[in-house]
C-alpha cells in the first residue's frame, strides 16, 4: 500500500510480489544457506524468492541497508546515549541485542533447559561474558554514538549485511547511507540532531515533499516537520485504533509484516522443521535436550506466546549449518 503510493508520488514503478505461504522457504532454504553460510537465520530469508524477477527490473539496487540506523530513526533512546554508568549500558544493551533487536532468543532460563551436559557447564554465561568482551573498546567513543556504533557492527555488519550478501547474487548493490562523507557528517553532530526522527524528516520535508504526506509504516506517523499535520494525522489515526478495538472494526489498519514465518512454521514448514529438529542425526550430536527441542516447538503450534520462532530458527539453522559445514 505505501510503497504504491510512494511510487506514485515519485513517477516511478511499482511490482508487487506476494509471499502467501511458506513454499517458498524450502525452494530458497539450501541456496541462502550456501551463500550467508549459516551465520543468517531462514527467517530472515525474504526478498530471496523475488531476485529473479527482480534482476529483470533492475540495473543497481541503492539500498536502504542501515539507513534506519545512520539517519537516526530508530535505536537512539536515553538508556542508551545517556547511560548512568557502563554496566547499566552493558546490561540494557545485551537485553536489546537478546530480546529486542530481532525475534526475541533464548533466554537464560531457557538456556539452562536447551543444552545437554556437559555442554550445558561449559556455556552457560558465555553469552553475556563474549558481549562484554566485545563491547569493550567501544566505551571509550562518545557515549551518545558508542551503542549505535556497536550496533553497527554487530547488528548490521554481522547480521542484516547477509541480506545484501545474498541479494548481490543477482543484482548490484550500492550502499547511499554509508557513503563516508555522510557517516563523519551525521555522526559528528550531537544525538539530539538524529533521534526522534528529526533529521530524517527535515531532509525528507525539504528534498522529498510529496512523500511527507505518506505515512512512516514502522508508526503510521507522517514523516513531516510540520508539527500541527503530523500532531493532527497521529490523533486521527489513534482515535481511528480505538473506534476499531473497542466499538467496531470500520477503519482498515494495514499489516506491515513482511513475511509470515510464525504461521509459515505452524503450517508449510511444520513437517521440514520437524525433520531436523528431532532427526536422529540431530539428537547424536548430544547438544541439545531433545525433551526440550519438543517443548519449544509445542509452544510454538499452541499460538499461545508471540516469537517463540526466534528461539526455534536459529537451531534449525545451527543443525543444516553443521551437516553442510561439519558433517
Amino acid at each position: 500500500h505505501y510503497a504504491k503510493r510512494i511510487a506514485e508520488a515519485e513517477g516511478s514503478d511499482h511490482y508487487w510480489i506476494d509471499l502467501p505461504d511458506g513454499e517458498w522457504v524450502k525452494e530458497n532454504v539450501d541456496f541462502h544457506l550456501n551463500l550467508t553460510e549459516g551465520f543468517h537465520s531462514w527467517i530472515h530469508a525474504h526478498g530471496i524468492s523475488t531476485l529473479s524477477q527482480a534482476r529483470q527490473l533492475m540495473d543497481v539496487n541503492l539500498t536502504g541497508w542501515g539507513g534506519g540506523t545512520v539517519m537516526g530513526k530508530r535505536f537512539i533512546e536515553p538508556l542508551l546515549f545517556s547511560a548512568v554508568d557502563n554496566a547499566a549500558l552493558i546490561t540494557h544493551l545485551f537485553y536489546k541485542f537478546n530480546q529486542k533487536y530481532t525475534w526475541p532468543s533464548i533466554n537464560e532460563a531457557e538456556e539452562s533447559l536447551l543444552y545437554r551436559q556437559p555442554i550445558r557447564n561449559k556455556v552457560q554465561g558465555l553469552a553475556y561474558d563474549s558481549f562484554r568482551t566485545e563491547l569493550s573498546p567501544y566505551l571509550d567513543y562518545r557515549s551518545d554514538v558508542r551503542s549505535e556504533y556497536f550496533y553497527l557492527r554487530n547488528h548490521d555488519r554481522r547480521l542484516t549485511s547477509n541480506l545484501i550478501t545474498f541479494t548481490r547474487s543477482h543484482i548490484e548493490v550500492r550502499f547511499p547511507f554509508f557513503n563516508y562523507d555522510l557517516f563523519n557528517f551525521l555522526y559528528s553532530l550531537p544525538v539530539q540532531f538524529r533521534k526522534d526522527q528529526r533529521l530524517y524528516r527535515a531532509v525528507i520535508q525539504r528534498r522529498l515533499p510529496r512523500l511527507a504526506n505518506i505515512p512512516y509504516d514502522y508508526d503510521q506517523l507522517l514523516p513531516t516537520t510540520r508539527s500541527l499535520l503530523r500532531d493532527t494525522h497521529a490523533f486521527t489515526m489513534k482515535l481511528k485504533r480505538r473506534f476499531n478495538r473497542h466499538i467496531w472494526r470500520i477503519f482498515p489498519e494495514l499489516d506491515t509484516l513482511y513475511a509470515d514465518y510464525e504461521n509459515y512454521l505452524r503450517n508449510e514448514l511444520h513437517d521440514w522443521a520437524e525433520d531436523i529438529l528431532f532427526d536422529q542425526r540431530t539428537a547424536e550430536r548430544g547438544i541439545f535436550d531433545p525433551s526440550y527441542l519438543h517443548s519449544l516447538m509445542r509452544r510454538h503450534l499452541s499460538n499461545m506466546e508471540e516469537w517463540t520462532i526466534g528461539k526455534i530458527a536459529p537451531i534449525i539453522t545451527y543443525e543444516m549449518m553443521l551437516r553442510r559445514y561439519y558433517d
